[in-house]
């Protein structure tokens, strides 16, 4: 995939997650979670994400995009 392509969809993935506050996000489509735990000096960042649902648009272009 061009460079260039894969960079501005990144871009657009940037705007995928609603923050609700204390590393808590809700997909704007469908409303699946994910919590990050930002740590601190001696802890590393950690992410848990729930699957978005099958017919999430997000999903549905993340996967294309990882196919190609």
């Amino acid at each position: 995939m061009d460079i260039k392509v894969y960079e501005a969809f990144n871009k657009i993935f940037r705007f995928r997650w609603e923050n609700l506050g204390y590393g808590k996000f809700r997909c704007l489509s469908c409303g699946a979670f994910k919590y990050v735990d930002y740590g601190d000096h001696e802890q590393p960042k950690t992410e848990k994400v729930e699957e978005c649902s099958k017919n999430c648009p997000w999903r549905i272009v993340e996967e294309y995009v990882n196919e190609h």
